[in-house]
């Protein structure tokens, strides 16, 4: 847009009435406010300056540069990117597109756990997501005796939070570390805050241009519901030890009765609030331990969860601690443990009561795991694989030297197998790893079809059950040895031999053998 009047040199009350005039057209909420930002900081000023000086004269360099911002602005950058600063909680960020730019109502989270911290000692404080570092920064300024960790996923934004650090000298008392969430946090922590991604995709997509163009989408998008990170953050929460005295999270407007009933199923010996901004929104919940100690999710018996998104990710998390997991598949109810964790895989062996010399199958997310846990993939089992996963077929194959030896039972080969399940497939996706598996009750015993029968069986041996209903149960899968040459049918069992052997028959060499 053309200025309407263009001197050389415009005093100060007629290129603000030129930048009001041009940011209100450009759909800016606020444009007095903003050019008069603007301005001053072209000028070095403050706008108190501005006001008291309207017939102060625009040098040509001056003007230049304060159209230039204006132009930036109009394109509906954020102001704050803009002069590079905002303030949060009475402090001067430092702040750019590697960060989100705080919000007045994130404060609200900080008076919450001050008003905690008056009545109980706060000793450690983590912030989730710390982006510039606002909520670690003001928790670190007004809780000088706490120790503050603020944890990011993004290298960018841990490079801001620390010249925010250094800035106002709080080097000592906060701790900057790069983690996804709390998978870092080690020992005790009292309080947890943050202000994760709570767009949904959705949500993002249509967002006022100051948010889906400029701020980071890592710092919004939180998925297809807009609660998936934070699911994932309450899952890590409740499995520390001891789960943590509060806990401080922004939410979405409209997010506050599902984040509700998430924090009551992972925290179900918690006290859970909803605390509103200024504009009467849902805003902050608020997970406090009723009584003391806190204690831990689950601590006397196996916490069944239900069959969703959330207890997938709560699951997930405990496997990447080294814990064991129960979970339905195609066939019967199995418990596994992380390929990555032999502890875990030993205590597969022990709940089960399974000599140790007999291996333990692996379940993969999909046909590409193959090739991470055996040595060589050969053509037929390529062929076998297109045709029945996920399926009732497992494959043995000859181990990858870096498979941990307690899952071998000694040998070296690994059966494998990708379930035909949503369940199991998605939690082995977000664990990231395949997981040692083997079916759900005592050796010997009748197998487990539903979550209750497993923990009947199992009983403290096993902490978490996602329960699918009740499994089919049926034929154990077919089990067809590669390692062999010719290959050999070791078992016959959900995928019947006719289906099996022309496949079979299709490879190169001898017909297989039938054991």
């Amino acid at each position: 847009m053309a200025w309407v009047h263009d001197p050389e040199n415009p005093d100060v009350r007629t290129a603000l009435q030129e930048a009001i005039h041009s940011l209100a057209e450009a759909g800016c909420d606020q444009p007095r406010l903003e050019a008069e930002v603007l301005l001053a900081h072209v000028l070095g000023v403050d706008r108190a300056h501005l006001l008291a000086h309207p017939e102060r004269r625009l040098a040509p360099s001056e003007l230049d540069a304060f159209r230039t911002l204006v132009a930036r602005r109009r394109q509906r950058e954020p102001l704050a990117y803009i002069v590079g600063r905002r303030e949060f909680y009475g402090l001067d960020l430092v702040v750019d597109r590697r960060v989100l730019v705080p919000r007045p109502e994130t404060e609200l989270i900080v008076d919450r756990l001050l008003e905690h911290a008056a009545h109980r000692p706060i000793r450690t404080v983590w912030d989730v997501g710390t982006g510039s570092g606002a909520l670690a920064l003001a928790v670190a300024h007004r809780l000088a005796d706490a120790r503050v960790v603020a944890s990011d996923i993004s290298a960018g934004a841990l490079d801001v939070a620390a010249a925010n650090r250094a800035r106002l000298g709080l080097r000592e008392q906060v701790e900057l570390v790069r983690a996804d969430l709390l998978s870092a946090a080690r020992g005790s922590v009292d309080a947890v805050v943050a202000n994760l991604p709570y767009l949904s995709s959705e949500e993002y997509r249509a967002a006022m241009p100051e948010v889906s163009r400029y701020e980071p989408p890592l710092a919004l998008d939180a998925g297809p519901t807009g609660l998936e990170v934070i699911a994932r953050l309450l899952a890590q929460a409740a499995g520390l030890d001891p789960a943590p005295a509060i806990l401080l999270l922004e939410i979405g407007a409209g997010q506050g009765g599902a984040a509700m009933a998430l924090a009551n199923r992972f925290f179900p010996a918690h006290r859970v609030a909803l605390h509103r901004d200024l504009a009467g929104w849902d805003r902050v919940l608020e997970i406090q331990a009723a009584g003391e100690p806190p204690g831990r999710v689950g601590e006397a018996a196996a916490l069944i969860l239900p069959a969703d998104v959330a207890s997938v990710a709560f699951a997930a998390e405990a496997l990447r601690r080294g814990e064991v997991v129960a979970f339905p598949t195609d066939t019967v109810y199995g418990v596994g443990a992380a390929l990555f964790h032999e502890r875990a895989i030993r205590a597969l062996y022990e709940i089960k009561g399974r000599p140790e010399a007999k291996a333990i199958p692996l379940l993969l997310a999909d046909p590409t795991g193959l090739e991470r846990v055996a040595a060589r993939v050969p053509p037929l089992a390529e062929r076998l694989v297109q045709r029945f996963w996920p399926g009732g077929l497992t494959l043995v194959v000859e181990a990858r030297p870096e498979l941990p030896e307690v899952l071998l039972g000694g040998g070296r080969t690994v059966a494998v197998r990708v379930p035909d399940h949503p369940i199991a497939r998605a939690l082995i996706r977000a664990v990231g790893a395949p997981l040692a598996t083997t079916s759900a009750n005592r050796s010997g015993e009748p197998e487990a079809l539903t979550a209750a029968e497993v923990i009947g069986q199992l009983g403290r041996g096993v902490r978490w059950v996602i329960d699918g209903g009740r499994s089919p149960g049926g034929k154990p899968s077919t089990v067809v040895d590669l390692s062999t040459d010719p290959p050999v049918i070791r078992r016959v069992g959900a995928i019947p031999a006719d289906e099996l052997l022309p496949v079979l028959m299709g490879a190169e060499g001898a017909p297989p053998r039938e054991r």
